[in-house]
């Protein structure tokens, strides 16, 4: 657990009290000694560190025995955060007498947890447990710190294998990257580098800003050189912290200070239309607050922002919240994560995977190795987020880490460190161990078209998961190019519907848990039928019971769409015809199919379908959709159709 417990000054006010109290039982028998430290606490009181350290090292050197020049010198230091040397002061003041100053037990173990020596703290602050009128806020302090010290060391003991690699000069420079971020593609890498300001404006905007970089993938599967995403995304100002949705289409970033905003920090969004990017706009109320907002990740169907914010109502400095985008443009009331994801610490760098069911991000408040580390946690059935992870050692360190992309695949993790102190923070790349990857993830692409005008169509894409009737995904095609592309994970079979008024609406199955090459998306172009006489739907997900006209419970998701489409649409007259595949007798199959064309049509009528507007008919295997080859074929064949008989 990371607990800053710093002092400052405020605290050598209390510890220079202290030892002009205790002088009286701790006075030097050299009258040099005492001098020199009645100097050197002026000088700090004058705020001169270096010259009081340098005359309380006199004094330390005329009478070592001197406990309060150590308790100063490791107080000093502590300030300075030269920890090595405010433990060796520490441990001096302690050897001379451990009972002369029993804090000083709570202090070196706090020096140690801050230096990685968790088993050296662990056991002075159990030392400091054992005293006597111990205030409630220390000992409370001191046994948390024993967790998390004891939480470290078995980190330490089972780390994860991992080798990073530096991503080299096509996306780093001479000057600082981060903030990785790439399409669900692999095809276009967007960073943040600070990179010097022009010379005729800089003593108007300082000495260094913060803009936007692209690299596309080439031809040879190597990045291009990153070029600057100029104006209207780059300004004279600091933009940063960005999130690309899968599509590469929405940029949202953090920009700070700027004329017009809510708070100190606020979100922005831009769009990219053709090759140009929108002049960004301010996300507004009720995402911006008077508060910061920072560090914004979109969702995969673009629905969902996740955010770090420092609004009221926080649980610490910083929390991570979430707001959705509604059909009418609006965002939601952002609400925060809960205890699951927020501590009375820091949280902040939420990073969505375009699985939408597994969230990274960065906390100071929960146990882990000192500074902030990297987290994760899974969405569990109920919507909710489940218990948070540690990352584990040593991607996880005593410093501070922040800020990671995980690719679509799940298996490549990109992030920012100043690991090489000669390049400066550059972007690496490592090979997510398998305990802590999100799902696999694959993605189709493609785009919309009317079937008959050949005509691009923007349309609402729905994926649910069969398993429960979550809604993963929603998102739209382009209305000016009909262009799509939505990310399916691997954890369950999903019905996708593909839906557009005056259309028939098209669904899709998926089924990724035995696929094993993700690496390869699935390309499409999903033709929609005007609705006209002899138009016909595939319902690919509806589902029956073996050699049964039993539904199976998962089919209701898709009969209820189809419950809504004739819902919406009341002069429709359809048919309701099933289809077999080759295996059994001609006659047991067309007996079959048509009891389960009853069946649907019995569905909908029970949901409130005039049975007048319905038929149905069983077609057996006289009308296979695709030759009857394989397993996959065949299934393919057994399958559910409405024919439009009536408008």
């Amino acid at each position: 657990m990371k607990q800053c417990f710093r002092y400052s000054f405020f605290a050598l006010v209390l510890l220079l009290t202290f030892i002009t109290v205790s002088a009286q039982t701790n006075i030097s028998g050299n009258k040099k000694a005492q001098k020199k430290l009645s100097e050197a606490i002026e000088m700090q009181r004058n705020y001169k560190p270096a010259e009081a350290i340098n005359i309380a090292k006199q004094a330390e050197a005329i009478d070592p025995s001197y406990i309060n020049v150590h308790l100063f010198l490791a107080e000093m230091y502590s300030n300075l955060k030269d920890y090595p040397k405010s433990i060796d002061s520490y441990k001096k003041a302690i050897a001379l007498s451990p009972d002369f100053f029993p804090n000083a037990l709570f202090f070196i173990g706090e020096m140690e947890q801050s230096s990685g020596l968790f088993s050296d703290a662990r056991d002075h602050f159990s030392q400091f447990l054992l005293k006597k009128n111990i205030s409630d806020a220390f000992r409370k302090n001191a046994s948390d710190r024993i967790k998390a010290c004891n939480f470290a060391l078995f980190l330490m003991q089972h780390p994860i294998d991992y080798e990073i690699t530096n991503l080299g000069d096509s996306i780093n420079s001479e000057f600082d990257e981060y903030w990785p971020g790439i399409t669900a593609d692999d095809s276009l890498f967007v960073i943040t580098r600070r990179i010097p300001k022009n010379a005729a404006i800089k003593e108007f905007y300082g000495n260094t800003q913060e803009d936007f970089y692209f690299s596309k993938r080439n031809k040879l599967g190597s990045w291009s050189k990153a070029r600057n995403a100029f104006r209207p995304l780059n300004t004279p100002d600091n933009e940063g912290a960005q999130s690309i949705s899968i599509d590469g289409k929405y940029l949202y970033f953090t920009a700070c200070n700027r004329p017009g905003v809510y708070g100190q920090c606020d979100l922005y969004v831009s769009i990219r239309v053709g090759k140009s990017w929108s002049f960004p706009l301010n996300l507004g109320e009720p995402i911006n607050s008077p508060s910061s907002e920072k560090q914004p990740s979109i969702s995969p169907d673009g629905r969902t922002l996740y955010f770090a914010s420092s609004r009221t109502g926080s649980k610490g400095k910083m929390d991570i919240y979430s707001t959705t985008l509604l059909d009418n443009g609006f965002w939601t009331e952002p609400i925060n994560l809960g205890d699951s994801i927020n501590t009375i610490g820091d949280e902040s760098a939420p990073f969505i995977h375009s699985d939408n069911s597994t969230l990274y991000f960065t906390s100071d408040g929960l146990l882990g190795m000192g500074g902030k580390d990297l987290f994760f946690s899974r969405r569990c059935v109920d919507g909710k987020w489940g218990k948070a992870q540690n990352m584990g050692y040593p991607l996880n360190t005593i410093g501070n880490e922040e800020g990671m992309f995980i690719n679509t695949t799940g298996d490549i993790a990109y992030f920012a460190s100043d690991i090489d102190e000669r390049k400066g923070r550059d972007i690496y790349s490592f090979t997510l161990d398998s305990a802590i990857r999100p799902n696999p993830v694959s993605y189709m692409r493609g785009k919309v078209i009317d079937a008959n005008s050949k005509k691009v169509l923007g349309a609402a894409f729905l994926l649910t998961d069969l398993s429960n009737g979550n809604k993963i995904m929603q998102a739209r095609s382009s209305d000016e190019t009909g262009e799509f592309m939505i990310t399916i994970p691997s954890n369950s079979a999903f019905a996708l519907s593909i839906d557009k008024p005056g259309y028939c609406f098209h669904s899709e199955n998926f089924s990724l848990q035995t696929f094993t090459d993700f690496s390869k998306p699935f390309l499409i172009n999903i033709l929609l039928h005007p609705l006209k006489l002899g138009a016909k739907i595939v319902l690919r997900n509806v589902f029956f019971e073996t050699d049964s006209y039993v539904i199976k419970e998962e089919s209701k998701i898709e009969l209820d769409k189809a419950v809504e489409f004739l819902s919406n649409n009341p002069k429709l007259k359809i048919e309701v015809g099933g289809h077999t595949d080759d295996l059994g007798a001609d006659t047991y199959n067309l007996t079959l199919s048509d009891n389960r064309a009853r069946s649907v049509m019995d569905y909908l009528i029970i949901k409130t379908i005039d049975a007048s507007r319905l038929t149905y008919k069983g077609y057996g295997e006289a009308f296979p959709f695709t030759a009857n080859i394989d397993d996959r074929s065949r299934a393919l064949n057994r399958r559910t159709e409405f024919t439009i008989t009536g408008n």
